[in-house]
């Protein structure tokens, strides 16, 4: 060993390489093809500047120390860490010399590559990544908006046979916990991403009142009047023809049509419709009556016989369903007995439950009205937003 050891060139530790690593390099960074390592060896505390120095490793993931005497031997270090990397050369080095060679392994430089991000993120356009990222490792670097649909976020990428393939990540099931190839899938250079944005509810019209099916109907184009009540099933016994309230949300306006002159087809009363558009058909004696509709077991429209307070009129109605969202209940004053001048009242049902505020008693004419919450269907579609959003203005 003593003829190998003295043909190498060796300094001081004085003159020993500063080597600078990677700022992306972390502890748990695995190696890999094009990856360049900083080795610094040394024997009985001076650096041998022969086997000291920068190595890329190959396609194969392997560098080759130049000892001499030899034709270079190789190293695998892909897939090891900068530890791993370290062990292996002082392993390999170990069989030439003696005393064991000192090794200390830097991970100098990372291959880069680019994607191109689109779509629902803070940043669009090309971005660099260490090689080894991950769509984690992206969104930390692009961001999000609010709206975006992480849990499809679409990846396009060029294929073995040229041509494009298209692949899916739940991204939302990473947040989660979930961790795995199909959450948090690796990326490679080509790649586009996209992060589209959640689907808008479709776009309907509201139907509410003494109809047989009150609910939400799908917009169909050219709907009308007439169109969406049979859609509802049409009035009820108690249903008061002509006192069917229009509102036209978007419009910020409401008036009254004739239910009546709307099935025969009228056209002073078989309005045309818009999406999100509401209709309310009133009961034939709504001065002496109070209603509670939306995310409730039973809807109710009941007599007014004397005082009814809030808790009394849901209790009624059968409590709440499972999707309500109790801190958004909306009283909606007068709407039974004068829907264009009706005002809302939003309280935290929760809080008067608790005592925490006053329970409140209902008038005649009140509507009661518990919203959906708002990841429920049909939620941002409910109709105490619609009338909130119209009587606002």
């Amino acid at each position: 060993m003593a003829t190998v050891t003295g043909a190498l060139l060796i300094g001081s530790l004085h003159g020993a390489l500063a080597y600078v690593g990677d700022p992306a390099a972390k502890p748990t960074t695995r190696l890999g093809p094009g990856y360049v390592v900083a080795v610094d060896v040394s024997l009985n505390a001076a650096q041998v500047k022969a086997l000291s120095g920068s190595y890329t490793l190959d396609a194969n993931g392997r560098i080759r120390l130049p000892i001499p005497g030899t034709q270079g031997v190789e190293v695998t270090l892909g897939g090891a860490t900068a530890a791993e990397a370290r062990d292996r050369i002082a392993s390999t080095l170990t069989k030439a010399f003696n005393p064991n060679a000192t090794v200390r392994v830097v991970i100098a430089k990372i291959p880069r590559f680019q994607v191109l991000v689109q779509g629902a993120t803070l940043r669009n356009g090309p971005v660099t990544l260490v090689d080894g990222s991950h769509l984690s490792d992206l969104v930390a670097e692009v961001g999000t908006l609010p709206e975006a649909d992480l849990a499809h976020v679409a990846i396009r990428r060029v294929a073995q046979n040229g041509g494009w393939e298209i692949l899916s990540a739940d991204f939302a099931g990473f947040l989660r916990g979930n961790a795995d190839r199909f959450t948090d899938p690796p990326l490679q250079n080509g790649d586009v991403v996209t992060f589209n944005m959640v689907p808008g509810p479709a776009p309907a019209v509201a139907v509410q009142g003494e109809v047989a099916r009150p609910g939400f109907y799908a917009y169909q184009t050219g709907m009308t009047v007439r169109q969406a009540l049979r859609a509802a099933g049409g009035l009820t016994h108690d249903g008061d023809p002509e006192r069917v309230t229009l509102c036209k949300v978007h419009e910020r306006r409401s008036l009254i049509v004739n239910a009546s002159r709307a099935m025969d087809g009228a056209a002073t009363d078989d309005l045309p419709l818009s999406p999100g558009d509401a209709l309310f058909v009133a009961p034939r004696d709504s001065g002496r009556r109070w209603s509670v509709v939306g995310a409730v077991p039973n809807p109710v429209t009941m007599d007014y016989k004397g005082p009814v307070l809030l808790t009394k009129a849901i209790a009624e109605a059968g409590g709440f369903k499972p999707t309500a969202d109790r801190k958004s209940v909306t009283i909606l004053k007068n709407m039974l007995t004068d829907p264009a001048h009706a005002r809302a009242i939003t309280v935290d049902y929760d809080k008067i439950a608790k005592g925490d505020q006053p329970d409140i008693p209902l008038d005649p004419g009140d509507m009661v009205q518990v919203p959906e919450k708002k990841h429920a269907p049909n939620g941002a579609l409910d109709l105490g937003l619609l009338l909130l959003r119209f009587f606002a203005f």
